[in-house]
């Protein structure tokens, strides 16, 4: 079921890949209730139908499941308009106190989508980022514009505050940096490879092609926690299909693995460029290919994520897997500069705070078991 999806997804349009999921659809054997189950599990049904009717395949399919298409397309649509509305009123709203805030995640590829093509996102919350200098600031204009606060994070947290109005669409998650791995993604590299624009009396800024990637794979990957339970998310890995079409002169895919070498977290970036490339035929380049074939663990990882997502039943192994991965993870030891942490004090550290949460996570299964 992933496999077929996907390659309705796929990014290549040409007539002989478009002539052949002509033939597919046509199968009278496709199960298109649980096909569209779960394509509205994983959110990818706007998506879903943008990409038949941009390869004119939209006639192929039957006519209810056509219908069911278009009206959560539609809503999606809707929706994605008033968040656009949204998303230039609170960075107007930002300028006027003195703060241009950077769009990322789904808000950045919404806004940055032309035409038509934007309304397929699926965006869940508006993520905005600003200087960190100018946090409490952003959030008191915010809340001047009639935002209530859900939740307040701690001032040393990469996140500021939840914040949310109920007329609009989306929560608004304020950041003072993207993702908690300060040392992957320092803020003022990220400031300076952005680029400024501006719409409709409202100026915001736009991460870098290379920038914008290499978040959305970390908060899937590493902050999410789905690098340890192999979990798959169709829609974020579709995301990084189409920024890798969009975007493949202006990232390097080598440069980006070397980057995380250091701190063990290759094999994030590594499993989301194979999942792309594997279920969405996004282009890696033969180099990245190659290089990627090699590595016995990425490979290994990878059919383990394909293999959690063809059966939803191994979530649970998967999962427990995962928590106990988790502290000893080598991220969460590694500062900027890994070097500085020499193998045994790395190891010391993995120990002295991995056993104990290893611990306490085996006693709480062990209750839940025996309490079941």
């Amino acid at each position: 079921m992933p496999r077929l999806i996907g390659a309705w997804l796929a990014v290549d349009d040409s007539a002989p890949a478009v002539a052949a999921l002509r033939t597919g659809l046509a199968d009278r054997a496709l199960d298109w209730q649980a096909l569209m189950a779960f394509a509205n599990e994983q959110l990818v049904v706007p998506l879903l139908h943008g990409a038949l009717a941009e390869k004119g395949l939209l006639d192929a399919v039957p006519e209810d499941v056509a219908a069911y298409l278009s009206f959560l397309a539609a809503r999606n649509d809707e929706r994605n308009g008033r968040l656009e509305a949204q998303i230039l009123e609170v960075c107007r709203a930002l300028n006027d106190a003195g703060i241009t805030p950077m769009l990322i995640k789904g808000a950045a590829e919404l806004m940055e989508t032309p035409g038509s093509a934007a309304r397929q996102v699926v965006v869940g919350d508006v993520d905005l980022l600003v200087p960190p200098e100018s946090a409490e600031a952003a959030a008191r204009a915010l809340v001047d514009l009639g935002y209530a606060v859900l939740h307040r994070y701690p001032a040393d947290s990469h996140a500021v505050a939840d914040l949310y109005r109920p007329k609009d669409a989306a929560v608004i998650d304020l950041h003072r940096r993207p993702l908690e791995l300060e040392a992957l993604f320092p803020n003022a590299a990220i400031w300076a490879a952005a680029t400024a624009q501006a719409r409709d009396g409202a100026r915001f800024r736009r991460p870098a092609a290379a920038d914008h990637l290499l978040c959305r794979v970390l908060h899937d990957q590493v902050q999410d926690g789905r690098l340890g339970t192999a979990e798959v998310n169709l829609r974020s890995a579709y995301q990084v299909a189409r920024a890798l079409q969009r975007h493949s002169g202006q990232i390097d895919l080598a440069a980006m693995r070397r980057r995380l070498q250091p701190h063990g977290l290759a094999t994030a970036l590594t499993s989301s460029l194979l999942a792309a490339h594997d279920l969405f035929g996004a282009p890696i380049g033969a180099a990245a290919e190659a290089t990627m074939a090699r590595g016995l663990w990425s490979r290994a990882m990878h059919q383990r994520r394909l293999l959690r997502l063809r059966y939803p039943a191994l979530g649970r192994l998967n999962n427990a897997i995962g928590n106990m991965w988790s502290p000893f993870a080598r991220h969460r030891y590694t500062p900027e500069e890994p070097g500085t942490v020499g193998r045994w004090r790395l190891l010391t550290l993995r120990l002295r705070h991995g056993v104990p949460a290893l611990a306490q996570y085996g006693g709480a299964l062990a209750r839940r078991l025996l309490g079941a």
